[in-house]
């Protein structure tokens, strides 16, 4: 009676470990792995990443998508950006879809706009993001160029 109960446990572990393998090898990837292609879309790069990238392809699509107010304020701005203020993310998105497959650049004051930004063309379809990490303070302070700011 002894060796038979042990035999049962033995067979019903068994059976569960076995069972437990195969629906785990069924099983679709979870959520996080399933989207990791989906946020290769935007790369986060620094100042001196960004720099270097405008340095090899001078017709760089770069948004800057502060107001213009900071546009053209004393940090100024990347020379051949393009002004289109977050705010104003769906009016303008839409007009540039013909990006959506060649790298585009975004920048603001410290990065989080612009990464906004990114996430919200990259739901449009956008596949090549460049977000700049520290936005236009990070590359004031590394000293790169910048068009000079509106006098007043």
């Amino acid at each position: 009676m002894q060796n038979t109960r042990i035999l049962l446990i033995f067979l019903f572990s068994a059976f569960l470990i076995l069972n437990g393998c195969e629906k785990t090898k069924s099983q679709p990837q979870p959520k996080a792995e399933q989207n990791t292609q989906q946020q290769a879309a935007i790369t986060n790069i620094s100042v001196q990443e960004a720099y270097k990238m405008i340095q090899d392809k001078p017709d760089m699509y770069i948004i800057d998508v502060r107001t213009p107010g900071e546009y053209t304020d004393n940090l100024g701005h990347i020379s051949n950006s393009h002004l289109m203020p977050v705010q104003e993310i769906q009016k303008w998105a839409p007009k540039i879809s013909e990006l959506k497959d060649q790298k585009v650049m975004l920048i603001c004051r410290s990065g989080a706009r612009s990464s906004f930004a990114a996430k919200t063309l990259e739901k449009q379809g956008f596949i090549k993001l460049y977000n700049v990490e520290g936005g236009m303070l990070a590359w004031n302070a590394a000293k790169l160029p910048v068009a000079e700011p509106a006098k007043p």
